[in-house]
């Protein structure tokens, strides 16, 4: 990945700040207890009993991802309205999963590859992906880009370029012992199947216990993070479990609040699923190089318990007991179908559009 390396021999600032936050040597990691997976699945179906006690004793199931969780705590005329929407997909919004796809095709690539050729990559291992594995959640994606016009292919292989680009002068080069992983899939099932809940990481960083979860070093040192490890290779600590990995997600446009719940979701999917919790939560904003992150703690996993089980209450009050669906205005306002006969929206985007110009 010679390619992922900045012009020179060192890293940018950008770059040197994403770094400083990844090299955390093992003894300075949080430590969970071993039952953690136990408490936080029995602690968020007890919530979700208390916010939506129909659930348990009856036929309904529910589904919740990143975009329903923000969608019933938004606006909920919104989400009503859009609940039924078909997703389809366009250039715009495959520039991420085809990014994704490029970057993972680079972290396993030797030798120096450009933007452009990796985004030639990724459309067809994408097509090949999807064909071969017949995953239904791909499929529709290769049909998308198999029948993409010449022009829209163009328009979305120039999404891709920028993106990837982007993500190259913003992020450290990464040593593959950092088992960096794209598009990752997590999920959990809750109540017996009632519940079911969906994510996907833009990247995952594991370096296991014992080593820092760090780049490459500047050409000139010659030595990874990994070469520099300290301390024991098990993930184990006296009183618990070492929290080791690294949830990212790369983002454009403005930061928004939910961009944290985002990565928050995701972690108490992770610790519901493999037993330890992520170490760190981080999103790049690619745009304009800034960085959020977020230590993950008991508190922050309990705060999410509560709502993801609010969601879920909320939910079944909406589209079970036929509650009055409330109005809130916000971002979302810009692309909702509602927008035309939706006064309050309108006025929001009207002020909006004012504080801009102003």
């Amino acid at each position: 990945m010679s390619e992922m390396t900045p012009i020179g021999t060192g890293l940018n600032p950008v770059q040197e700040s994403v770094l400083a936050v990844l090299e955390v040597p093992a003894d300075q990691r949080p430590v969970f207890p071993r039952d953690i997976r136990i408490t936080a699945k029995e602690r968020l179906e007890d919530a979700i009993n208390d916010k939506a006690p129909k659930l348990a004793d009856g036929d309904h199931e529910v589904f919740f991802n990143k975009h329903r969780l923000s969608g019933v705590l938004g606006c909920e005329e919104k989400f009503l309205a859009e609940r039924f929407h078909k997703f389809e997909w366009n250039t715009k919004n495959a520039v991420g999963t085809v990014s994704h796809k490029a970057l993972e095709l680079a972290f396993n690539m030797e030798g120096g590859i450009n933007a452009n050729d990796l985004a030639d990559a990724a459309v067809e291992q994408l097509v090949m992906d999807a064909v071969e594995q017949m995953m239904s959640d791909n499929e529709s994606m290769a049909a998308f880009l198999q029948d993409c016009s010449e022009a829209d292919m163009a328009t979305l292989k120039s999404g891709v370029v920028e993106r990837v680009s982007k993500i190259v002068e913003c992020f450290p080069p990464i040593n593959n012992s950092m088992n960096p992983v794209t598009e990752t899939r997590l999920a959990g099932t809750l109540l017996g199947g009632k519940v079911r809940l969906s994510g996907v990481v833009d990247l995952v960083l594991n370096p296991g216990a014992g080593e820092p979860a760090g780049a490459k070093e500047a050409v000139e040192d010659g030595e990874s993070w990994s070469d520099k490890s300290d301390g024991d290779k098990s993930a184990e600590a006296d009183d618990g479990l070492v929290a080791n990995k690294v949830i990212i997600d790369f983002k454009t446009g403005w930061q928004q609040p939910n961009h944290r719940d985002d990565l928050r979701f995701y972690a108490l999917l992770e610790t519901m699923r493999s037993g330890v919790p992520p170490r760190l939560l981080m999103s790049l904003y690619l745009d304009d190089g800034d960085l959020s992150v977020e230590e993950v703690s008991q508190e922050l996993l309990d705060a999410t318990i509560r709502r993801v089980a609010d969601a879920i209450g909320r939910h079944q009050e909406l589209t079970q007991d036929k509650t009055t669906p409330k109005k809130n205005t916000g971002p979302p306002c810009n692309w909702c179908t509602l927008q035309v006969e939706c006064e309050e929206g309108t006025k929001y985007l009207e002020e909006r559009t004012n504080y801009v110009n102003a």
